[in-house]
């Protein structure tokens, strides 16, 4: 069976509940704490960021492989 796109519909989900978590963070750790000095975000909150596009990129990926996946194994004639 090929699960391929159903893998990148998990992983838009994913991106959009990443994307989410990402936006409403600093909204409401900002309004609780005052951005100075030791209090700003960290080098995990970037990291965050790159593995949310990762996802994006990835969802795409998968979406589009089963299209081109004869060309790529050489099942074409």
């Amino acid at each position: 069976m090929n699960f391929v796109r159903g893998i990148g519909g998990l992983l838009f989900v994913a991106a959009v509940f990443s994307i989410m978590g990402l936006v409403i963070y600093p909204v409401m750790f900002t309004k609780e704490i005052y951005m100075e000095g030791v209090n700003m975000f960290s080098w995990a909150y970037g990291f965050a960021w790159t593995t949310t596009i990762m996802e994006i990129g990835l969802a795409f990926f998968f979406c589009c492989l089963p299209n081109y996946e004869d060309q790529i194994l050489g099942n074409v004639k």
